[in-house]
């Protein structure tokens, strides 16, 4: 994922250039007169704006102390972490938006069939005409184990990393099929999402140092732009180490285009999300008994579910959620039910094939 520095613009907004796959023509050799005509094609790009709306910091007090007793060396004792705690939380957010994408489809993966799964989420994103070189694939923790026992990414050669700047670096397990796979704990257990890095954009920016009397130093690491600041608060007696950055981030849509294979494009096509079976559908929380969805008309009660994995599907896109009395009940595409009218009702969830009930009452 691209980070990119900008400062000065309106609404805090820049607009990032994605190019677009071009085609070639052809006329026969020794043609003449018009079908020697050349059908010229501009190199076309997308655009995608995206805003900095999040300003992401760690700060920590140290009294005199821990100055005195404690901190032998700032850089590795203090500044070190915080500089961990902001990548951590940006990683987070840059896993949520890869989560939340709007997916063609989801790539069911038998846990015994995960490396099927793989092939399959690549040749979606090759119909699509989406680079092949850089792509990565990032797997939840349940997700790995499955892999790791599938011997056909055991016996799989292992590669280095190609793309030293990435925040997910640590977790980087091995090359696999022209992937570049890491394990990752900001992402559900039994997911996992094969993309593109010009799929997702992440933008970052130092913010200024304030004129005011404090010290201060611009700080970076894998290509994130950073602030260091530290002031001191004679109320607590203590410095304050503050370390932020402003970021933003957004998902790259294509528009449609055609080429000789037919139309592509047409929406987020440059990554593919892969999701373990739950084969026996988890746990229904509030399954045993009836279920108190409401203590009146329009009183809402959310259900959970989670399933085989740990994972909550209940906001899963992949989950089909119905009521089978929506006149004392309705229940939305998370989870979310709603009391209607008094009554009782029975709420499925139907995940991965496997169906889960609820006994609700709205009284």
């Amino acid at each position: 994922m691209p980070t990119t520095p900008f400062s000065g613009l309106l609404n805090d907004t820049i607009t990032v250039r994605i190019e677009l796959p071009t085609t070639a023509d052809e006329f026969a050799l020794r043609a003449s007169g018009s079908d020697r005509t050349l059908n010229t094609k501009f190199l076309n790009e997308t655009t995608i704006q995206v805003t900095l709306d999040t300003n992401v910091y760690n700060a920590v007090p140290i009294t005199d102390e821990e100055w005195t007793l404690d901190i032998e060396n700032f850089a590795l004792k203090v500044l070190a972490r915080q500089v961990r705690a902001v990548r951590d939380r940006l990683e987070f957010k840059l896993s949520r938006l890869i989560y939340d994408a709007d997916y063609a489809a989801i790539n069911q993966a038998a846990s015994d069939a995960t490396y099927d799964a793989m092939v399959k989420a690549g040749a979606n994103l090759n119909r699509q005409r989406v680079p092949k070189p850089g792509r990565v694939m990032i797997v939840g923790s349940s997700f790995y184990e499955s892999m790791q026992l599938d011997d056909r990414f055991v016996r799989a050669d292992s590669a280095g990393p190609d793309f030293a700047a990435s925040a997910l670096q640590d977790a980087y397990i091995k090359r696999v099929a022209g992937n570049n796979i890491f394990q990752v704990d900001t992402i559900p257990n039994g997911s996992a999402f094969l993309f593109h890095p010009t799929a997702f954009i992440m933008v970052s920016r130092s913010p200024k140092s304030p004129i005011s009397l404090v010290r201060g130093a611009d700080a970076g690491q894998d290509g994130l732009a950073m602030r260091w600041l530290s002031t001191y608060s004679q109320d607590d007696w203590a410095d304050l180490s503050v370390l932020n950055t402003y970021c933003g981030f957004s998902t790259v849509v294509d528009p449609a285009y055609t080429d000789d294979f037919g139309t592509k494009g047409d929406g987020f096509v440059r990554g593919q999300r892969l999701q373990l079976t739950a084969t026996s559908g988890g746990t229904a929380i509030g399954n045993t008994g009836a279920v108190t969805a409401a203590t009146g008309v329009n009183h809402t009660r959310q259900l959970s579910l989670v399933d085989d994995y740990a994972d909550n599907r209940s906001a899963d896109p992949s989950v089909t959620w119905s009521s089978s009395d929506v006149t004392k009940a309705t229940v939305s595409t998370t989870g979310l039910v709603t009391g209607v009218a008094a009554g009782s009702t029975t709420i499925t969830a139907v995940v991965d094939g496997v169906t889960k009930t609820w006994a609700a009452t709205v009284s």
